[in-house]
């Protein structure tokens, strides 16, 4: 086993042997990827609970962040676990907390759900790639089974303290979705 993806090959055999699909991890970020519990995988060893998406969020929307990619198993109580996918990269910021391992939680709709999302999201990564977004535009996609789903695309102009009281969050059925529609017709765009 290359000791470069040592932590890469082990969440993916962790994933498979629950039957859950394994996310996109750009290949850049492979040699950084190290299990820092159990359940969680990340690029960055500075990072609070997976859970914990809100600080996540803010975080990438209010200041530079180094490229990361986070992924793990968290959360609290009987019912409150999901799956974490977290990836920033260049101008994206995207968070994805699908409910899964509750007590409560069907399970192989979460894992289709996982899938889906996954899918999208490589899909996603793919068309931000290609419309070559500026380095102070960001795209913030968040998608999560407890605190709602929403995106905004932030063109560096604010204030970062703007981003608590002034940010145009958009809302729809499927975010992700939407998102990839809206910016994978940019990239075909002349």
């Amino acid at each position: 086993m290359n000791p470069d993806t040592s932590s890469l090959d082990k969440a993916r055999e962790l994933f498979a042997s629950e039957g859950l699909p394994f996310p996109y991890i750009p290949a850049e970020m492979h040699g950084a990827f190290r299990q820092l519990s159990p359940w969680v995988y990340s690029t960055r060893t500075d990072i609070p609970s997976p859970y914990s998406i809100a600080r996540f969020v803010e975080e990438v929307g209010t200041q530079p962040i180094a490229d990361y990619v986070l992924l793990g198993h968290a959360g609290h109580g009987i019912n409150s676990y999901a799956m974490h996918y977290y990836l920033v990269r260049g101008s994206l910021g995207m968070f994805l907390q699908i409910a899964w391992g509750g007590a409560y939680t069907d399970n192989d709709k979460a894992i289709e759900e996982m899938a889906t999302a996954y899918t999208q999201a490589e899909q996603l990564v793919a068309a931000i790639e290609a419309a070559e977004l500026s380095a102070s535009e960001r795209l913030i996609v968040v998608i999560s089974d407890f605190y709602g789903s929403r995106w905004t695309h932030l063109d560096g102009t604010k204030d970062p303290e703007a981003f608590h009281t002034d940010v145009n969050w958009q809302t729809d059925s499927d975010v992700l979705q939407k998102v990839l529609s809206i910016y994978a017709k940019e990239k075909d765009s002349p």
